[in-house]
């Protein structure tokens, strides 16, 4: 027989553990001395020990493995706990599966935190730029402009991973509705999917606000002014580019929220 300390060599599982095992009455000394107290393990203890060494590393619970150890008795038996187990694990990964998903869609719709250029610089000042055209995702509906919310989540589960910028209101209207505005909300993505369109860009008139949605009003005011002192016509429909907004978790604080707006404008 082997002492405790060289069957913990043998085994390679430390005395601190045999301890344990023995307290949980899954592998117990095949002889204790009752003099000094020593335990002592037969050879074949060896091959329980590496059962349950191999139950743990399939993480089966402590009272799994005694479970197993008391009543199962064949390999058939053992056949169907494994089984079960494996089917366990398809569960809990197809669980996880989803919940990455949706953490990458999270990420994808928050961003990484870095404002790009006019993006929280230059807030309330107006500037031209550049817009490309990109592939869109959008729902396009009549309703009234604190409704778009579940149209963003709708977009964002079919874009999934597609998603590569920030979310957006088009508004085709051309001017204020309490009710019924025709309002496309959705998101730019990197690959045309079903429902999704070529967003055409072009030169843009732009600000970025700073602050609540129910002020944005004096930065429109800012566009028009510069609109009609350049002698510049602009083109349906308006886009709203959400920087820094509510987010899918937390509704943040409005006075920081930054909006980009944008006029495509006609040139000649």
């Amino acid at each position: 027989m082997y002492k405790i300390g060289e069957f913990s060599q043998i085994s390679r599982l430390s005395v601190k553990t045999l301890h344990h095992y023995d307290e949980e009455n899954i592998l117990k000394p095949d002889y204790i001395d009752e003099e000094t107290g020593y335990r002592y393990y037969r050879k074949e203890s060896l091959e329980k020990a590496e059962t349950i060494k191999l139950l743990r590393r399939l993480e089966f619970s402590v009272g799994e493995i005694r479970a197993i150890t008391e009543t199962i008795s064949s390999d058939d038996e053992m056949r169907e706990m494994i089984i079960t187990r494996k089917n366990e694990i398809c569960s809990k990964i197809k669980h996880y599966s989803q919940i990455e998903k949706e953490l990458d869609l999270i990420l994808k719709t928050i961003g990484d935190g870095k404002m790009k250029k006019n993006e929280a610089g230059n807030t309330g000042q107006i500037f031209i730029k550049t817009i490309d055209s990109i592939i869109f995702l959008g729902i396009r509906r009549k309703c009234g402009y604190d409704e778009v919310g579940s149209d963003f989540s709708e977009c964002a589960k079919r874009a999934g991973r597609f998603i590569c910028g920030k979310g957006m209101n088009l508004f085709y209207d051309g001017e204020y509705k309490e009710i019924d505005a025709d309002i496309e909300t959705g998101f730019p993505i990197k690959k045309a999917i079903g429902g999704s369109r070529i967003l055409k860009g072009g030169k843009a008139v732009c600000i970025v606000h700073k602050g609540r949605y129910d002020e944005i009003g004096k930065s429109f005011a800012m566009i028009y002014d510069y609109l009609s002192k350049n002698n510049v016509k602009a083109k349906i429909p308006i886009r709203l580019v959400y920087t820094k907004g509510p987010g899918m978790i937390f509704r943040g604080n409005p006075e920081k929220y930054l909006t980009e707006i944008q006029f495509i404008i006609e040139e000649n």
